[in-house]
């Protein structure tokens, strides 16, 4: 396959979701793919969805591309409250749904990646107070 002079490899699949709410894709300075997505791994009782029956994975995700082309996974958010709340919202620091729809982009060796917080995916005020968040690391 080609796209703008260069050359693609074969698909490769990252990870497997039941729930596909958006993904982004960025690369950095060598090329190599980074990908954003809402996964993580289902936990019932602890992370990953808190034992919910609908949010099988519910985790701010990124797959960073390797030499080699394998994906190495890294967890960004787990939980509403990774972020520092700066709203004063008392529905900001709760659930466990992050990384729903997200935007990732490299600058240099800097990385920004935001996604909306639907705290525990489950009530309207869930949806009503829903945030988007951000992080930034290399």
């Amino acid at each position: 396959m080609k796209g703008s002079g260069t050359t693609f490899g074969a698909p490769v699949t990252i990870a497997t979701v039941q729930r596909m709410f958006g993904v982004s894709v960025a690369l950095d300075s060598s090329a190599r793919a980074h990908v954003a997505y809402l996964g993580g791994n289902y936990n019932a009782g602890s992370g990953g969805g808190q034992g919910s029956a609908y949010w099988f994975q519910s985790d701010g995700v990124i797959a960073h591309e390797q030499p080699g082309g394998t994906f190495l996974t890294e967890v960004i958010a787990d939980n509403s409250n990774d972020c520092n709340d700066t709203t004063g919202d008392p529905y900001a620091n709760f659930g466990y749904v992050v990384g729903m729809y997200p935007a990732l982009t490299y600058t240099g060796s800097k990385f920004y990646f935001a996604w909306r917080d639907g705290h525990n995916g489950n009530y309207q005020t869930d949806a009503q107070h829903s945030d988007l968040e951000l992080a930034e690391g290399n």
